[in-house]
C-alpha cells in the first residue's frame, strides 16, 4: 500500500463549515484519481457513511462525473439510523471502491464499512487520515488496497 500525503488542508467538523476546504480536499483527490485511472471507462464507486462523508463524496462525485462514464456514491448508513432503505451488503464486485472519510474520528467508521462490503478485496482508494498504528490495522483489513491518501 502506498501512502501519498496530499490533502493541503484538514476538514474541519462537521465538514460543512469550512466549504473551501472540502473544494481543495475534493480537487485534490480528484486529479490524484485521474491519474491513476486513465480510462474513461473506469466503474468507480464512492463509499460514505454520515453527513460528513456524503458531502465529500458528492463534491468528488461531481469533479469526477466529468472524466468518467460511470461513478456512483454508495451511502453506508450507521447502525443508530432509522430509514425504511436497508443498509445490507453491498455489491462492489464490478467497481473499483474509494473510501471517503473525515479522517475526524478514530477509523471506526472504515472498519463499519468494510463490514457492510461484500468484496472489501475491490477496495482500491482509502482516503483518510490514520496514525501508524491504524495503518497497520488498515493493511490487515484491505490487504489488496493500493493507495492510502491523506
Amino acid at each position: 500500500m502506498k501512502t501519498i500525503e496530499l490533502l493541503p488542508k484538514a476538514y474541519s467538523y462537521p465538514v460543512h463549515q469550512d466549504l473551501k476546504a472540502l473544494d481543495l480536499n475534493t480537487t485534490c483527490l480528484f486529479e490524484k484519481i485521474k491519474s491513476i485511472y486513465i480510462k474513461k471507462d473506469t466503474k468507480i464507486q464512492l463509499v460514505c457513511m454520515g453527513t460528513s462523508g456524503i458531502l465529500i463524496a458528492t463534491k468528488l462525485k461531481e469533479k469526477l462525473d466529468k472524466k468518467y462514464e460511470f461513478v456512483r456514491i454508495c451511502l453506508i448508513r450507521k447502525d443508530n439510523d432509522d430509514c425504511h432503505h436497508g443498509t445490507g451488503d453491498i455489491d462492489n464486485s464490478y467497481y473499483i471502491s474509494i473510501i471517503v472519510d473525515d479522517q475526524v474520528s478514530s477509523g471506526r467508521t472504515i472498519e463499519n464499512i468494510k463490514d457492510k462490503l461484500k468484496y472489501p478485496n475491490n477496495v482500491e482508494i482509502i482516503s483518510a487520515k490514520w496514525s501508524n498504528i491504524l495503518e497497520d490495522r488498515l493493511k490487515k483489513m484491505f490487504p489488496k488496497c493500493k493507495y492510502l491518501m491523506y
